[in-house]
């Protein structure tokens, strides 16, 4: 599979995820994503490039759609340089059971 043909596919995958969020939902422990779940972006640099572009495409869209909310969020994007399957967007919104906003450090 070429490199654009990979990226259509994490897009379309990531637009019936972004579909799927609730912006007004709980949340709970932090809904979260990943656009390549096989990790097939190790392919190629050129594969690597099409998924963090998917990645960040995802982000910018969530952050428009959680704009509406009338609570606080907070939206993360964590890249993993050895392992693009888990590479993830996050959203966490306060809910009580751990620190709010959330720190990088208590993602991992």
């Amino acid at each position: 599979m070429t490199a654009v043909e990979f990226e259509a596919r994490l897009e379309r995958e990531a637009l019936a995820a972004l579909r799927r969020v609730d912006v007004d939902g709980a949340f709970g422990d932090g809904w979260h994503t990943h656009v390549d779940w096989k990790g097939e972006a190790v392919a190629s640099p050129e594969h690597r490039q099409a998924e963090l572009r998917v990645l960040f495409r995802l982000h910018d869209r969530l952050a428009a759609r959680l704009t509406q909310r009338r609570d606080a969020w907070q939206l993360s994007a964590s890249v993993f340089t050895d392992d693009p399957a888990q590479d993830l967007v996050q959203i966490d919104v306060p809910d009580g059971d751990r620190a709010f906003p959330v720190v990088q450090s208590e993602l991992d």
